[in-house]
């Protein structure tokens, strides 16, 4: 299900948002954005990663891994794109090939 919410989405821990996946919701800043094909498969590899972690697992490790990138020098849009979640999620593999966990594989 998706919902439309452009106020919501802005700039969050100063990194640019365009779409998030809150499961069983994506918001997405803009009705277009339901068209872009590669921006909700990367949504929905999040649903997954949301399930596999039972919800507030994903939410406490996302944040870990990014406020631990942050602790590393790293720029806030740097910080994110090295989140093991995002890293499986921007990956090319079709969901239906991915592994459960497969961002495990990211972690350093």
């Amino acid at each position: 299900m998706f919902i439309i919410c452009p106020f919501i989405l802005k700039k969050i821990g100063g990194v640019k948002v365009n779409a998030m996946a809150l499961f069983p919701f994506i918001i997405l800043k803009n009705l277009n954005q339901k068209e872009d094909e590669n921006l909700i498969y990367h949504e929905k590899i999040h649903w997954r990663q949301q399930i596999e972690l039972l919800l507030i697992g994903f939410y406490i490790l996302y944040l870990f891994f990014y406020f631990k990138n942050r602790w590393n020098k790293m720029n806030p849009y740097q910080a994110y794109l090295e989140i093991p979640f995002e890293k499986e999620a921007y990956n090319d593999t079709p969901l239906r090939k991915n592994k459960w966990f497969g961002w495990l594989k990211f972690i350093k």
